[in-house]
């Protein structure tokens, strides 16, 4: 028998790397970087025949390490210690960083006798011997794959083994990360796409016309509204200025102040009247801003116009209705106040004969002539008299409402006790007639504003003859102030100066929301009590105390009563509470 035997473990060992190399490739395409790297440590480990695999990334300052991935055999077998994804410095690093320091592979084929050597961490792999290899780019080390403990010595055929291993891991690595960077790219692509489109369908189906111009003013885009509002086409417009919108209304100047303001990299807001093409012309509202580079420099204007034609013409057509309502006002007032100071007169007449026929037949009363007047003669003159005293109480009031718009006065501090005390003593037959229980604030404790006596005694009379009026039996009311800031917190007077909060409470039937709301309305008066009124009163104190920057309002609900409130600017500091004793 003749035989040749050849050694093919060389042979068999390249294959097997060859092999190996396209096992990771497959591996890599359905798993990631972690999964790959623990994948490739196993592989080399039973080439090497290496129960400990490990795999770090060495950062771009050379200095810092990351571990990134340990073998299957070395997390079940020999080490527990936590530190995947652990940043360290190289200089705290064991022996193993020599290949680092060396930028080359090393073996320590007998690690305990390394004088160098550091202290293992606990629950760290026994080592005795290792092989560590860098991966180099471009002059710089990233990336370190060791392998440990192999049975026999690590020689030079090891070295070749591992080295490869580690280049082929950093290649898949590189396209790996790259192929990640790509699809995050994608993502990001397809994201930025996303939104714009969202913008574009955004600014096509905007109800406000949108302009985007160069930095001299020729159209690039123009949105159908644009389209609608102007008459033009896209078409017609791209590349034109948009001067051809002029109305001509607006002067050089309104158009230099423009261009000044996106030219300096601000926003100018403003409205301006342009012409359609078919020559008809219509009021925009527009914010027109300068657009940007990364490097501050401008590119492009965008315009977003509203067309605001409608509301303009509202606007003009309500400035026209306050003037003219204003003027019709004026007439009013005016012919309020003729018809009343020509009434005086008549009235004066009507009652002063009243009263003469009211004594003269008290008179022949007297005398035994009774018999030869007719019982119903003295009822219908006192009827004439009360009659003209209601009249000239009208007159009184139709000349003060129509007073009160045109007059204009100076508020002044007001003794508001004393302007209470006349008011009161104005109402005495009313009073007396009525008897009526009246308490009211000491003098002392009246908060110091501003306001015209005279007006601010006809709201006190007003205010307290209702009380009296539309009260209980016998009418019980109370006469108070509020300090600011005063409960219910009305509006602020202009400048924002504190109010003081004047009150009168009745104890009367009260009133529903709907009644409330038909309150301070001239020509309005209450209809749920048998109380003859002309509706004038309560019209004439919100004239008052809107002329005097104050406000009135009431508080009130069925069956509690009524409280009348009105305010006025204080002069100042507030007064302490308010305190009411018997008048």
């Amino acid at each position: 028998m003749l035989m040749a035997v050849k050694d093919i473990a060389e042979r068999r060992q390249v294959e097997e790397v060859i092999r190996l190399r396209l096992r990771l490739f497959e591996f890599s395409a359905d798993h990631s970087l972690e999964e790959l790297m623990q994948k490739a440590l196993d592989e080399i480990g039973e080439l090497t025949q290496s129960p400990i695999g490990f795999y770090h990334f060495v950062g771009a300052d050379q200095e810092t390490l990351l571990l990134q991935a340990w073998s299957t055999r070395t997390l079940q077998e020999f080490c527990q210690t936590e530190g995947r994804g652990m940043h360290y410095r190289i200089d705290e690093a064991g022996v193993w960083v020599d290949c680092v320091h060396q930028r080359k592979p090393v073996i320590h084929n007998d690690y305990a006798a390394l004088p160098h050597r550091k202290g293992m961490p606990p629950g760290h792999a026994e080592v005795r011997r290792e092989l560590v290899v860098p991966t180099m780019r471009s002059s710089r080390i990233v990336a370190i794959l060791g392998v440990g403990n192999k049975p026999t010595d690590y020689d030079e055929q090891d070295v070749e083994l591992v080295a490869y291993v580690a280049d082929v891991i950093w290649n898949i690595i590189e396209q790996k990360r790259a192929a990640t960077q790509l699809q995050d790219y994608q993502r990001q692509l397809e994201a930025q796409n996303l939104e714009l489109h969202k913008l574009t369908m955004a600014i096509e189906q905007s109800g406000s016309a949108v302009v985007i111009t160069d930095t001299a003013g020729a159209v690039e885009y123009a949105n159908p509204r644009f389209e609608e509002t102007s008459g033009y086409s896209r078409d017609e417009v791209m590349g034109k200025n948009l001067r051809f919108l002029k109305s001509g209304e607006q002067d050089t100047a309104f158009y230099q102040d423009l261009w000044a303001t996106i030219t300096s990299g601000k926003t100018w807001r403003g409205e301006f009247r342009n012409k359609r093409r078919d020559g008809t012309l219509y009021w925009e509202s527009a914010v027109i801003a300068p657009v940007q580079d990364d490097a501050g420099q401008t590119t492009h204007y965008i315009a977003v116009n509203e067309d605001i034609t409608e509301r303009k013409e509202a606007e003009k057509a309500f400035r026209h209705y306050t003037e003219q309502l204003a003027l019709q006002n004026a007439e009013l007032d005016a012919f309020a106040h003729t018809v009343a100071h020509d009434l005086k007169n008549p009235i004066g007449v009507i009652t002063g004969f009243a009263e003469v026929l009211i004594q003269d037949l008290a008179e022949i009363s007297a005398q035994g002539y009774e018999t030869m007047i007719p019982r119903s003669a003295a009822k219908i003159a006192d009827r004439i008299l009360q009659a003209g005293k209601r009249l000239d109480r009208i007159t009184e009031e139709l000349m003060l409402l129509a007073g009160v718009r045109k007059q204009e006065v100076v508020p002044e501090p007001l003794d508001m006790g004393r302007i209470v005390e006349e008011s009161i003593e104005r109402l005495q037959v009313l009073i007396q007639d009525r008897q009526a229980q009246i308490a009211l604030l000491d003098e002392a404790e009246w908060p110091v504003v501003l306001g015209y006596a005279p007006w601010i005694e006809e709201v006190w009379a007003n205010y307290i003859s209702n009380a009296i009026k539309y009260g209980g039996q016998p009418p019980q009311v109370e006469i108070g102030a509020t300090p600011p800031p005063c409960p219910p917190p009305p509006e602020a007077a202009e400048g924002g100066r504190e109010m003081a909060c004047f009150w009168i409470r009745d104890n009367g039937p009260g009133l529903s929301a709907e009644e409330q709301a038909r309150l301070f309305t001239p020509f309005t008066r209450l209809e749920q009590v048998q109380v003859t009124g002309h509706g004038l009163g309560l019209s004439i104190v919100q004239r008052i105390l809107e002329k005097l920057g104050g406000q009135v309002g009431v508080e009130s609900s069925p069956g509690q009563g009524s409280r009348f409130y009105f305010t006025l600017p204080t002069l100042s500091a507030p007064a302490d509470d308010s305190r009411s004793r018997p008048l």
